[in-house]
Order: C-alpha cells, then structure tokens, then sequence
C-alpha cells in the first residue's frame, strides 16, 4: 500500500495536487489522458461498469463541462468536478478506481493471472487469489464455475475492517 500512496501517480483522491497517472507499468494512455480525451458516453462508461456508481453520467458531464474551461491535469482537478456534482469520499474512491482500473485494463490482467496460474498448477496444487472488490471478486468466482474447479477454503477469508486498505480484501483458496 505504501508504494501506492508515495508513488505520485495519482492513486489517492485525497493527494490533491499529484497528476492523474495511474498507470502500475509507466505504459499506455494516463488517467489524465482518459479523463480529457474521453467522450461524455466513454465516461460514463467506465464509471457505471468499473465503479458501479449511481451518478456516473452527471459526473460524466461535470467533467465535460470542466474540462471545456482548463484541461483536468491533477487530482484536485478532477475532485473539484466531481465536487459539482456531489461531494462524498465514497463516490471519490469509485470514481479513482475506475479510472485505476481503465488505465491498467486490470479486470483483463486478472482474467490472464488466472488462466495461466491454473494452465502452470501441478497435481494438487493451490492457488491462493486475494481480491479488493467486487468486481475482481465476481470475475474469480466466475472463473472457478466456468472451469469446473474448487474453492478450498469453503469459507472466504475477509480483511479486517480495521485497517483501511485491506478491509474489502476477500482471500480464496482454488484448485483443480
């Protein structure tokens, strides 16, 4: 968590004047170029699929609207237009992990950790996966359905809702 909250990437909404990077690799497009160059519809988009967010399109617009006047360059940039519509660290947290997750395509790299850790898993072998959200949760479940195998551990093992980052952290336990 520290290399996430010191990288200056942008990871935190509450890191008000760090650029929207986002990128884990330093490859493609930043979530500052995702929030200035996508369509109103694009937008809405990923923050309704990837952040399940009940007022994605008016954020969505705020964005298009704010971004018409100064290009949306740092973390307070996009905070402040977002604050247009509804101020709330929740809303704050689904938005940027949208974004995080646009940016690094990492619903695709986990479908592909997936695949291959079960294609290199030997005879009674395990692999130990620990999602943070739902939408990482749905995608390990799913695949473990589809592909015939078997969940451990029958009860998942939680985070504690103590510590802040770990908190939603779900840890599953598969096999073939």
């Amino acid at each position: 968590m520290r290399q996430l909250n010191e990288s200056g990437k942008g990871f935190s909404y509450k890191k008000l004047t760090e650029g929207l990077d986002m990128r884990l690799d330093g490859e493609g497009v930043t979530a500052g170029e995702i929030i200035n160059s996508y369509s109103k519809d694009q937008l809405y988009e990923i923050f309704s699929k990837y952040s399940e967010e009940l007022d994605s399109w008016p954020i969505a617009q705020s964005i298009i609207d704010a971004r018409r006047v100064k290009k949306i360059m740092t973390v307070g940039d996009l905070i402040l237009a977002i604050n247009k519509v509804i101020k709330d660290e929740k809303v704050y947290s689904r938005i940027f992990q949208a974004l995080r997750i646009e940016t690094n395509d990492e619903l695709e790299s986990l479908k592909k950790g997936l695949s291959g850790a079960i294609n290199i898993l030997k005879k009674d072998g395990q692999v130990a996966i620990i999602t943070f959200h739902s939408l990482e949760d749905r995608i390990v479940k799913k695949f473990v359905r589809e592909n015939n195998l078997r969940q451990v551990n029958k009860k998942v093992v939680k985070g504690s809702r103590m510590l802040r980052f770990e908190r939603s952290a779900k840890l599953r336990i598969i096999c073939k």
